[in-house]
């Protein structure tokens, strides 16, 4: 072999390292963007979640009421169910997603939880059907029965 050959084979391998080298950068790269926007995805779907339950919990429409005050992390059961889900979706403001209401392992309505991207969450809380009155809230504070049973509600929302 003349000198000017082994040149021009080293340079083609060097050139092929170096794409090689430079395709495996752009890989990393994609993945890592990738990856970044599924959790900014999933953050905001966390954050959608959150949110809905708070309001759930706080809503004159779905809470008990006490003299003509909503109760915090209070469902009264009768104006639950008669409430739709699309309104129930456009109070929680979300339309664009896959919404289920459960009250302890009870689906109350729902979407099918078809999505990829599930965030569910729970929380306490009191459980009426009608107005409440002093004597129930006094009875949950001072005695060991209490007439507002505690139910764990769940919030799916998915994407």
């Amino acid at each position: 072999m003349n000198k000017g050959q082994m040149f021009s084979v080293d340079f083609l391998l060097s050139i092929a390292m170096l794409i090689l080298f430079i395709g495996l950068l752009m890989a990393a790269a994609e993945i890592k963007g990738y990856e970044a926007k599924e959790k900014i995805l999933s953050n905001s779907l966390e954050q959608k979640t959150e949110v809905a339950l708070g309001i759930l919990m706080n809503s004159p429409d779905v809470g008990c009421t006490f003299n003509g005050e909503v109760l915090s992390s209070s469902i009264n059961t009768t104006k639950l169910t008669t409430i739709t889900l699309a309104q129930l979706k456009t109070k929680l403001n979300l339309q664009d997603n896959n919404v289920s209401i459960v009250l302890d392992g009870i689906e109350v309505m729902g979407d099918t939880m078809d999505s990829k991207n599930i965030v569910a969450l729970d929380s306490e809380v009191l459980i009426c059907s009608g107005n409440v009155s002093f004597s129930d809230l006094n009875s949950c504070m001072t005695q060991t029965v209490c007439p507002l049973p505690k139910q764990t509600i769940s919030i799916k929302v998915g994407k």
